[in-house]
């Protein structure tokens, strides 16, 4: 067995990935409390960059680790671990990932990380995506039971979004949609629109582009019909 500053850790070292990605598959994450019990010389905090659907946290390796506690900021709850990469091939089976933890209401996600030495620029790549089927987004339509309108984010983007409009009155219907920005026209999409639970809830599925600056939103008025 080859050994190197880490020792045996290294042969545990080559399969972070595999054992990451059935954590990511499985959505299962080891209780908050293995934060207390990890040993921890450092803490990084990390803002993993994107949308509500899909982010990407860089993790620098350059260095090396030693039992490293690494915070990934999440942009929002429920969003799971997809894929655990470094960014050279080089670098495989040189981290070891361990501790993995969920906290702040699924919007930070923790783990402990040794690696070896490594050169500048090196880095592990987590994308975390929101799984379909997720926790709808809920809005209310405020205004009167005879019109009322409702905003929709739409920085940062989505990917097949469900979205609940909360309706004041059972006999609204949706009669005009306006991004904030005329950019924006053509780059957001509504899908399989319906009204449930005695006609007082508006449904639908949400996609947008990415590139939506922050600020953006979609007013949806709804008026008696």
């Amino acid at each position: 067995m080859t050994r190197n500053k880490f020792g045996a850790a290294v042969l545990m070292a080559a399969l972070p990935l595999a054992a990451l990605t059935s954590v990511a598959a499985s959505g299962a994450v080891s209780p908050a409390s293995a934060e207390a019990h990890a040993v921890r010389q450092s803490t990084t905090t990390v803002r993993c960059a994107g949308s509500a659907t899909s982010c990407t946290a860089t993790v620098s390796l350059a260095g090396g680790a030693s039992n490293k506690r690494v915070v990934i900021q999440l942009p929002e709850a429920g969003m799971r671990l997809k894929s655990v990469r470094p960014n050279s091939a080089n670098l495989d089976g040189s981290y070891l990932i361990s501790d993995q933890s969920s906290s702040a209401g699924g919007q930070r996600y923790a783990f402990t990380m040794s690696a070896a030495e490594a050169p500048r620029g090196s880095a592990l790549k987590l994308r975390f995506t929101r799984p379909s089927g997720s926790t709808p987004h809920i809005v209310r339509c405020t205004g009167s039971t005879s019109q009322c309108r409702a905003t929709i984010p739409l920085a940062g983007g989505a990917s097949n979004r469900k979205v609940v409009v909360q309706l004041p009155a059972t006999d609204l219907g949706l009669v005009a949609a306006k991004p904030s920005n005329k950019t924006l026209d053509g780059a957001y999409s509504m899908t399989r629109q319906h009204l449930r639970t005695g006609d007082s809830e508006y449904t639908f599925v949400l996609s947008a582009v990415q590139g939506a600056p922050r600020g953006s939103h979609l007013t949806l008025t709804f008026a008696r019909q």
